[in-house]
């Protein structure tokens, strides 16, 4: 009988263009172990993947033959890193050769996925960081060597030593993956208990750190792209009569802006990344939101839920006799703007007399 062979099994070639996206919860195979949480964690699993090849340049994780739901949050994700979204043919050849990846003994969770470089989407995945915390997890995260400084400085304030972070900037296949149910912004009133814990303990780690105030206006930041608002000299004397003070939180640490975010009763301005910090403000508080209505897109809605914030969105009128001329850029309906914050704080001050 010819003798078994030992060590990791030998890695195949892949191509990208190929890769197809799949759930770890019904699609992984009985041997990887699954450990169901309890507590403030209940409803979630930790999946333990064996040889887990990374490609940071894609932010894509493959096991089992797949990409994990797990790992990208969102399938359509994956669709349009690719270029198969909407309704198109890839025409990536890229082909990933075993000689090209590394091999690593370590035992990981890798944060860094297609778009969690963006504030938002970064911010889901420190909620995999402190369930695998919970669960007892000790071994490295990783991300790529490029991402911005407020990942590795949100890192620091949940306690998770410089050491324990890898960046890399190369294929790499890991010996061991760990990896929690899908939670992201979408699904968070699914787990209200888990972002009452990542806020708490983000809140711990920038205990020294101050305010602004309880009504903020959130500036959509000199790195943004497009979705601005146009009006701002109107916006500004409108909101200047309730008090709110303007910030870029882009301008911040993130320990300053979790400052920031612990004084905040009201939060208002422009849909953008930024309005994840309504995840980490004082339960019970109010957001406004503003868009234009060519990209409607609220998807700080679950977190709202999880959070019982009062929610109220502001849109201009677009309509075949009165088409709006501003394309993606937000010109703000003084009107509905000075309505909604009077109703805010009529409410407000209602509920204060009692």
């Amino acid at each position: 009988m010819p003798p078994r062979p030992s060590g990791p099994p030998p890695l195949e070639p892949l191509v990208v263009a190929q890769l197809q996206c799949d759930s770890l919860a019904t699609a992984a195979p009985d041997t990887i172990r699954a450990t169901r949480l309890t507590g403030w964690a209940e409803g979630i699993s930790v999946f333990e993947i064996p040889d887990v090849v990374y490609l940071p340049e894609y932010g894509i994780q493959i096991c089992c033959g797949f990409v994990p739901e797990e790992a990208i949050n969102y399938r359509d994700h994956l669709e349009m890193r690719l270029g198969r979204w909407p309704d198109k043919l890839s025409t990536e050849e890229t082909i990933i050769t075993p000689e090209s990846m590394e091999r690593s003994p370590a035992e990981v969770c890798i944060l860094g996925h297609i778009y969690s470089h963006v504030f938002g989407h970064w911010c889901e995945e420190l909620l995999k960081v402190v369930t695998l915390e919970k669960f007892g997890f000790s071994g490295f995260y990783v991300l790529p060597d490029w991402y911005p400084s407020y990942c590795h400085d949100s890192l620091r304030l949940l306690d998770v030593p410089s050491a324990r972070v890898i960046t890399v900037n190369k294929p790499v296949c890991y010996e061991r993956a760990f990896l929690p149910t899908t939670i992201h912004h979408f699904n968070a009133h699914r787990f209200p208990n888990l972002i009452l814990h990542l806020r708490d303990r983000l809140y711990a780690g920038a205990a020294r750190e101050v305010g602004a105030g309880p009504r903020i206006w959130v500036e959509r930041g000199q790195n943004a792209k497009g979705r601005d608002v146009i009006n701002k000299d109107e916006v500004y004397a409108c909101i200047k009569k309730y008090d709110f003070v303007a910030i870029d939180f882009g301008q911040y640490t993130f320990g300053q802006q979790i400052g920031i975010d612990r004084e905040i009763s009201v939060m208002l301005g422009p849909h953008g990344s930024a309005s994840v910090h309504c995840g980490f403000m004082p339960i019970g508080g109010e957001v406004i939101e503003i868009f234009s209505p060519f990209y409607i897109n609220p998807s700080v809605l679950q977190l709202c839920q999880a959070m019982c914030h009062s929610y109220h969105q502001i849109v201009p009128p677009n309509t075949d006799f009165d088409p709006y001329k501003f394309g993606l850029e937000i010109k703000v309906d003084i009107d509905h703007l000075e309505l909604v914050l009077s109703t805010v704080f009529r409410s407000l001050d209602t509920k204060s007399q009692h």
